[in-house]
C-alpha cells in the first residue's frame, strides 16, 4: 500500500503495528502457549525509534513545548530519572533527548532473570529515562496519537 501522506501514514502504521503486537501477545497469553509469536519490547523500541526520529524530522514543528507535568496528569508516562538542569521539562525537549538516546544507541535493557522488564535511555547531557514495559507501551502509543492529532493533513490514512 502506498503512502499518501508519508508523515501521517508512517505514524498511523506504527500505531497499527503496536496494536497488532499487543493483540498477538494477548492471543498467546489467552491460549497459554509458550511459543513466541511477537517480540514486544523489540517492537516497542522500533516504534519509539520511528516515532522520535522519522516524524521528529518531518513533523517536529508539531511537537510543542507542553510541560511534561501537564501531560503526566493526563496519563503519559515519561520515566525521567535525571533531567539536565539547563533545559525546561517540555515534550519537545523530551523527544529531542529520546531521539539522541536512541540514535546514538544509549539504550540499556533491564532483564533480570532473563525476562525484559524495561529499558533505560540516556544522552550525553545527563538525561536519563527508565521505563518499564507497560510505560514504554503507553509512551509509544501516546506519542503516536499526539502526532496524529496535530497533523494538519486531511488525507485518509490507509
Amino acid at each position: 500500500m502506498e503512502y499518501k501522506s508519508f508523515e501521517r501514514d508512517f505514524v498511523h502504521r506504527t500505531l497499527a503495528n503496536l496494536r497488532l503486537i499487543e493483540t498477538s501477545l494477548s492471543d498467546r497469553n489467552s491460549e497459554g502457549a509458550d511459543e513466541v509469536k511477537a517480540f514486544e519490547v523489540t517492537q516497542l523500541i522500533n516504534s519509539l525509534l520511528g516515532l522520535v526520529v522519522m516524524p521528529h524530522g518531518l513533523m517536529g514543528r508539531r511537537i510543542d513545548e507542553t510541560p511534561l507535568e501537564v501531560l503526566e496528569a493526563g496519563g503519559w508516562k515519561f520515566g525521567v530519572k535525571n533531567w539536565p538542569s539547563n533545559y525546561l521539562r517540555t515534550l519537545g525537549r523530551y523527544v529531542r533527548h529520546l531521539r539522541n538516546s536512541i540514535a546514538h544507541m544509549r539504550i540499556r535493557i533491564e532483564a533480570p532473570k532473563g525476562v525484559i522488564t524495561g529499558i533505560s535511555l540516556s544522552d550525553r547531557s545527563g538525561f536519563l529515562v527508565m521505563l518499564d514495559v507497560d510505560d514504554l507501551r503507553i509512551l509509544a502509543e501516546r506519542l503516536a496519537l499526539y502526532l496524529l492529532e496535530r497533523d494538519q493533513s486531511t488525507d485518509p490514512v490507509n
